[in-house]
């Protein structure tokens, strides 16, 4: 397996860490804070791997903390966990948006048997499109999404907490416990195959029954941990 953990990726230009092609992979324990010079930059890149050839390959992006990508955080694209060792994308914190106004904390694309949990994410742009924001989630298959934070923070911006579309979950509680949040909670604030308000999402198509629209008050854009009691 491929291991790439514990390391700290001060000021690169494009991509913090980059991986494409890999088999068995963990990129757990890593910060990566990006140069605030390039309006296209990328986090944590991992695209194009494939853990079902070997009952022992495996897919951990774990523990990772990124700061100051302007376009995408961590963008995951195109991954195939193995069925029997589901792909692990756990406690990472993901702070995004200094200049480019529409970019994505996670973008996540094509994953198969894949667990996000206990993510927190915060997009700090005022956005201009209703599609960007803190998480992009689309055509993964066999998902599990529980127990995160995806905060849009900023008054005015037309950013989602999160846009959903075209993926399939191992079950309905599996899309579940997760705080979606935005100021401004009407008209378009999540897309869950379609359009919903904060107060209309709660169990539509049978998910987020327990979900919640809370701002989670964190120390600062860069610290991403709560102040807010009520989610602790």
């Amino acid at each position: 397996a491929i291991k790439i953990r514990a390391n700290t990726v001060i000021n690169p230009y494009y991509v913090g860490i980059l991986t494409a092609g890999t088999s068995s992979l963990e990129v757990s324990g890593n910060t990566v804070r990006m140069r605030k010079v390039n309006n296209s930059n990328y986090g944590i890149q991992i695209q194009s791997h494939d853990a079902t050839s070997s009952a022992n390959d495996m897919l951990v992006i774990n523990n990772n903390r990124i700061l100051d990508a302007n376009y995408m955080g961590l963008y995951i694209y195109n991954t195939k966990a193995n069925a029997n060792r589901r792909g692990e994308v756990f406690n990472n914190a993901v702070s995004i948006g200094y200049q480019t106004p529409d970019c994505y904390g996670m973008y996540v694309y094509g994953t198969t048997s894949t667990s996000f949990y206990h993510n927190t994410v915060l997009n700090n742009q005022i956005g201009t499109s209703n599609s960007a924001g803190a998480l992009y989630f689309t055509s993964n298959t066999g998902a599990r999404l529980r127990n995160n934070h995806f905060v849009v923070s900023k008054v005015g911006t037309m950013g989602t907490p999160a846009y959903l579309s075209g993926n399939s979950f191992t079950s309905n509680a599996e899309f579940n416990y997760n705080n979606f949040y935005r100021p401004d909670t009407t008209g378009n604030f999540v897309y869950l195959n379609s359009w919903f308000s904060g107060t209309a999402f709660k169990g539509s198509l049978g998910y987020n029954v327990n979900s919640m629209v809370i701002d989670p008050k964190f120390v600062s854009d860069t610290l991403l941990k709560t102040f807010n009691g009520c989610i602790n």
